[in-house]
């Protein structure tokens, strides 16, 4: 014979603590996020040079023309790093991450990265590109083989700094 034991009444379910994140979670949206900032500036990049091709290309620019056309070609390189630096350190988020509601802060911290870890984690892939043109590739591959489990890559470690999901609205985003 068994013995019945008493019924405990129900308790009401309470949410389950989210599990770490699992390896490759953060990437996904890292890449799309990658993919709309160069979107963004590569849109601003072709309009800028098909434009100054036009004026230069009628033959008669000569090495005026060839100036202009380097002149220009080091602004949009200058913009391109303004956008990237300038929306970390200020805001934590480029217009891509901001989109995927990721923002990048300092390691261990909630702060926005600043002017000179922003400036370092854009100089990264940089100094990767000028290793045959693909470094920055394997620079941006990076958090994968990041031990920690945390998936920062070079150019995160370099910087101090640390990609992570946004669970609130971004400053100045969409509500």
């Amino acid at each position: 014979m068994t013995s019945m034991t008493p019924m405990t009444p129900m308790t009401p379910m309470t949410p389950m603590t989210p599990p770490p994140p699992e390896a490759g979670s953060l990437m996904g949206l890292r890449l799309v996020a990658r993919v709309v900032d160069l979107l963004v500036v590569g849109v601003v990049f072709v309009a800028v040079l098909l434009g100054v091709a036009s004026v230069v290309s009628d033959g008669n620019a000569g090495t005026a023309g060839r100036i202009v056309l380097a002149v220009v070609l080091l602004g949009l390189v200058a913009a391109a790093a303004a956008y990237e630096v300038v929306l970390i350190a200020c805001w934590g988020a480029t217009l891509g991450k901001r989109m995927v509601r990721v923002e990048v802060v300092l390691e261990g911290t909630d702060q926005h990265p600043g002017w000179v870890p922003s400036l370092v984690r854009w100089l990264v892939p940089v100094l990767g590109f000028l290793v045959c043109g693909i470094g920055q590739y394997v620079v941006y591959l990076s958090p994968f083989f990041d031990g920690s489990g945390r998936e920062r890559g070079w150019h995160d470690q370099a910087s101090r700094t640390q990609v992570v999901r946004v669970l609130a609205d971004l400053p100045g985003g969409p509500s």
